[in-house]
Protein backbone atom coordinates (compact mmCIF):
# COMPACT_ATOMS: atom_id res chain seq x y z
CA UNK A 1 0.00 0.00 0.00
CA UNK A 2 2.71 2.26 0.95
CA UNK A 3 4.54 1.62 -2.34
CA UNK A 4 1.24 2.44 -4.23
CA UNK A 5 0.97 5.79 -2.41
CA UNK A 6 4.70 6.55 -3.31
CA UNK A 7 4.16 5.38 -6.85
CA UNK A 8 1.39 8.42 -7.25
CA UNK A 9 2.67 10.85 -5.67
CA UNK A 10 5.17 10.62 -7.76
CA UNK A 11 2.90 10.34 -10.79
CA UNK A 12 1.36 13.93 -9.56
CA UNK A 13 4.51 15.86 -9.51
CA UNK A 14 5.06 15.03 -12.85
CA UNK A 15 4.89 17.21 -16.18
CA UNK A 16 2.73 15.88 -18.91
CA UNK A 17 4.98 14.04 -21.27
CA UNK A 18 2.77 15.51 -23.90
CA UNK A 19 -1.16 17.47 -24.36
CA UNK A 20 -1.29 21.41 -24.90
CA UNK A 21 -3.21 21.51 -21.05
CA UNK A 22 -1.08 22.89 -17.98
CA UNK A 23 -1.62 22.84 -14.41
CA UNK A 24 -1.40 24.65 -11.49
CA UNK A 25 -1.18 22.04 -9.66
CA UNK A 26 -1.86 17.95 -9.45
CA UNK A 27 -1.71 17.40 -6.11
CA UNK A 28 -2.99 18.67 -3.41
CA UNK A 29 -2.92 17.93 0.55
CA UNK A 30 -5.11 19.40 3.02
CA UNK A 31 -5.87 18.63 7.04
CA UNK A 32 -9.40 18.34 7.29
CA UNK A 33 -10.96 18.57 11.34
CA UNK A 34 -12.81 15.58 12.67
CA UNK A 35 -16.46 15.28 12.09
CA UNK A 36 -16.46 17.41 8.32
CA UNK A 37 -18.94 15.17 5.80
CA UNK A 38 -16.54 16.09 2.37
CA UNK A 39 -13.93 17.93 1.39
CA UNK A 40 -13.98 19.81 -1.67
CA UNK A 41 -10.87 21.19 -3.85
CA UNK A 42 -10.50 22.40 -7.50
CA UNK A 43 -7.58 21.55 -10.09
CA UNK A 44 -7.15 24.73 -11.96
CA UNK A 45 -5.56 24.12 -15.97
CA UNK A 46 -5.23 26.21 -19.35
CA UNK A 47 -5.31 25.32 -22.27
CA UNK A 48 -1.67 26.76 -23.80
CA UNK A 49 -2.20 25.46 -27.46
CA UNK A 50 -3.89 27.47 -30.15
CA UNK A 51 -6.60 24.78 -30.76
CA UNK A 52 -10.15 23.40 -28.93
CA UNK A 53 -8.84 20.81 -26.32
CA UNK A 54 -11.49 18.27 -25.27
CA UNK A 55 -12.01 16.37 -21.74
CA UNK A 56 -12.50 13.22 -23.25
CA UNK A 57 -12.65 10.88 -20.03
CA UNK A 58 -12.21 11.53 -15.75
CA UNK A 59 -11.88 8.68 -14.21
CA UNK A 60 -11.70 8.09 -10.15
CA UNK A 61 -10.01 6.26 -7.84
CA UNK A 62 -13.47 5.03 -5.66
CA UNK A 63 -16.74 5.68 -5.49
CA UNK A 64 -16.39 7.95 -2.71
CA UNK A 65 -14.89 10.66 -4.82
CA UNK A 66 -16.33 12.23 -7.30
CA UNK A 67 -14.97 14.93 -10.03
CA UNK A 68 -16.75 17.24 -12.29
CA UNK A 69 -16.12 19.96 -15.19
CA UNK A 70 -18.26 22.57 -16.04
CA UNK A 71 -17.69 22.35 -19.69
CA UNK A 72 -15.50 19.88 -21.65
CA UNK A 73 -14.83 22.06 -24.51
CA UNK A 74 -11.50 23.89 -23.81
CA UNK A 75 -11.24 27.10 -26.20
CA UNK A 76 -7.37 27.95 -26.91
CA UNK A 77 -5.92 29.76 -23.98
CA UNK A 78 -8.70 29.19 -22.10
CA UNK A 79 -8.71 28.03 -18.45
CA UNK A 80 -10.79 25.72 -16.55
CA UNK A 81 -11.19 23.65 -13.03
CA UNK A 82 -12.05 19.94 -12.76
CA UNK A 83 -14.00 20.12 -9.25
CA UNK A 84 -13.14 17.18 -6.75
CA UNK A 85 -15.23 16.11 -3.91
CA UNK A 86 -14.14 13.65 -1.52
CA UNK A 87 -17.44 12.04 0.63
CA UNK A 88 -15.51 11.34 4.22
CA UNK A 89 -17.79 8.93 5.76
CA UNK A 90 -16.29 6.79 8.54
CA UNK A 91 -12.98 7.06 7.57
CA UNK A 92 -9.99 8.34 9.53
CA UNK A 93 -6.29 9.29 8.95
CA UNK A 94 -4.55 9.40 5.78
CA UNK A 95 -6.68 9.52 2.20
CA UNK A 96 -5.08 9.46 -0.70
CA UNK A 97 -7.34 9.90 -4.40
CA UNK A 98 -6.70 10.10 -7.57
CA UNK A 99 -8.93 11.03 -10.74
CA UNK A 100 -6.95 10.29 -13.64
CA UNK A 101 -8.07 12.97 -17.07
CA UNK A 102 -7.50 12.26 -20.50
CA UNK A 103 -7.75 14.70 -23.18
CA UNK A 104 -8.79 15.03 -27.01
CA UNK A 105 -4.99 15.01 -27.94
CA UNK A 106 -3.82 11.54 -26.42
CA UNK A 107 -2.92 13.19 -22.92
CA UNK A 108 -3.63 11.45 -19.57
CA UNK A 109 -2.73 13.54 -16.47
CA UNK A 110 -3.19 12.18 -12.94
CA UNK A 111 -5.01 14.47 -9.96
CA UNK A 112 -3.79 13.23 -6.34
CA UNK A 113 -5.94 14.35 -3.17
CA UNK A 114 -3.83 13.61 0.12
CA UNK A 115 -6.45 14.09 3.14
CA UNK A 116 -5.20 13.94 6.16
CA UNK A 117 -8.67 13.45 8.48
CA UNK A 118 -7.61 14.22 11.97
CA UNK A 119 -8.57 12.32 14.86
CA UNK A 120 -10.78 14.37 17.79
CA UNK A 121 -8.25 13.03 20.41
CA UNK A 122 -4.35 13.22 20.17
CA UNK A 123 -2.10 11.85 22.29
CA UNK A 124 1.31 13.33 23.06
CA UNK A 125 2.70 10.11 23.93
CA UNK A 126 1.31 6.74 23.94
CA UNK A 127 3.66 4.41 25.27
CA UNK A 128 5.58 5.04 29.39
CA UNK A 129 8.82 3.19 29.88
CA UNK A 130 10.92 3.08 32.98
CA UNK A 131 13.95 0.91 33.51
CA UNK A 132 13.99 -1.99 35.90
CA UNK A 133 15.88 -0.17 39.26
CA UNK A 134 15.57 3.14 38.48
CA UNK A 135 13.29 5.59 40.02
CA UNK A 136 9.80 5.28 39.64
CA UNK A 137 9.21 8.82 38.26
CA UNK A 138 6.00 10.17 37.04
CA UNK A 139 5.79 10.00 33.30
CA UNK A 140 2.65 12.21 31.23
CA UNK A 141 1.03 12.25 28.28
CA UNK A 142 -0.95 15.13 27.28
CA UNK A 143 -4.08 14.66 25.40
CA UNK A 144 -5.76 17.40 23.07
CA UNK A 145 -9.27 17.08 22.46
CA UNK A 146 -12.01 18.52 19.52
CA UNK A 147 -14.87 18.16 18.14
CA UNK A 148 -16.75 17.72 21.34
CA UNK A 149 -15.00 14.72 22.08
CA UNK A 150 -14.62 14.15 25.71
CA UNK A 151 -12.36 12.06 27.64
CA UNK A 152 -14.10 10.04 30.36
CA UNK A 153 -11.44 8.53 32.40
CA UNK A 154 -8.07 6.79 32.73
CA UNK A 155 -6.94 3.50 34.24
CA UNK A 156 -4.09 0.70 34.33
CA UNK A 157 -5.66 -2.51 33.67
CA UNK A 158 -3.52 -4.22 36.36
CA UNK A 159 -2.59 -2.52 40.35
CA UNK A 160 1.60 -2.52 39.06
CA UNK A 161 1.18 1.37 37.92
CA UNK A 162 -1.10 3.97 39.05
CA UNK A 163 -2.92 6.29 36.71
CA UNK A 164 -4.06 9.98 37.49
CA UNK A 165 -6.50 12.12 34.94
CA UNK A 166 -6.06 16.14 34.79
CA UNK A 167 -8.14 18.18 33.09
CA UNK A 168 -5.50 20.87 32.42
CA UNK A 169 -8.43 22.86 30.15
CA UNK A 170 -11.94 22.68 30.43
CA UNK A 171 -13.31 19.82 27.69
CA UNK A 172 -10.10 20.55 25.46
CA UNK A 173 -6.76 19.22 27.16
CA UNK A 174 -6.31 16.62 29.40
CA UNK A 175 -2.99 15.40 31.29
CA UNK A 176 -2.58 11.56 32.05
CA UNK A 177 -0.13 10.86 34.82
CA UNK A 178 1.62 7.06 34.85
CA UNK A 179 3.52 5.99 37.86
CA UNK A 180 4.48 2.66 38.60
CA UNK A 181 4.39 1.37 42.26
CA UNK A 182 7.88 -0.97 41.83
CA UNK A 183 10.48 -0.78 39.40
CA UNK A 184 12.41 -3.39 41.25
CA UNK A 185 11.29 -6.42 38.00
CA UNK A 186 10.11 -6.14 34.72
CA UNK A 187 6.35 -5.76 34.57
CA UNK A 188 3.42 -4.48 31.59
CA UNK A 189 0.29 -3.26 31.52
CA UNK A 190 -1.65 -1.24 29.85
CA UNK A 191 -3.29 1.94 30.59
CA UNK A 192 -6.89 2.29 29.40
CA UNK A 193 -8.38 5.79 28.01
CA UNK A 194 -12.26 6.35 27.60
CA UNK A 195 -13.65 8.50 25.47
CA UNK A 196 -16.90 9.91 23.83
CA UNK A 197 -16.47 11.23 20.31
CA UNK A 198 -19.87 10.81 20.08
CA UNK A 199 -19.58 7.24 20.18
CA UNK A 200 -18.19 5.59 23.87
CA UNK A 201 -14.73 4.19 22.75
CA UNK A 202 -11.25 3.32 24.33
CA UNK A 203 -7.88 3.96 23.74
CA UNK A 204 -5.22 1.99 24.75
CA UNK A 205 -1.75 3.03 26.15
CA UNK A 206 0.90 1.17 26.94
CA UNK A 207 2.94 1.14 30.16
CA UNK A 208 6.31 -0.70 31.18
CA UNK A 209 9.47 -1.48 33.37
CA UNK A 210 11.86 -3.52 31.36
CA UNK A 211 15.13 -5.07 32.09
Amino acid sequence: MRLAVSFCLFVAFMHPVFGGLTWETTYREMKVPSGQKEVLTDFVFKNATSAQIDISSMQTSCGCTVAKIENKQIAPGESAAVHVRFDIGNRKGEQVKSVVVKTSDQAKQTLILRALIQDPVSFSQKEFVWRSGTPGVERDSMVEVSGGAQILGAESLNDQFDVKLEEMEKGSRYRIVVIPRSTAVAVASAVKVLIADPKKRSVLLQARVEN
